[in-house]
């Protein structure tokens, strides 16, 4: 339960220092999670895996609006591609 109890300092690692956290999160999803989704097969379910320009893409935002009127709605996508949708 206290496994951290009586451990050695000198066993401790490092921490890892990255230029930005695109690499820290694309080193942590290869060596970590990459494995475990191949393991259990995760990609042949759900989604495929994430490749190197997934971590490095501009995020997207998606920012709903109010009714416009009863039963419809609005919404704008902002993005890289400052793609405008309306449901």
């Amino acid at each position: 339960m206290f496994s951290w109890i009586g451990k050695d300092d000198r066993k401790r690692k490092e921490p890892e220092i990255y230029d930005n956290v695109s690499d820290g999160l694309k080193k942590l999803y290869k060596q970590k999670l990459l494995p475990l989704e191949e393991h259990y097969k995760f990609h042949e379910f759900h989604s495929p895996a994430l490749d190197d320009p997934d971590f490095d893409a501009k995020p997207m935002v998606n920012i709903p609006i109010l009714p416009i009127l009863p039963g419809t709605f609005a919404s704008k996508s902002y993005g890289p591609s400052l793609h405008h949708t309306s449901l």
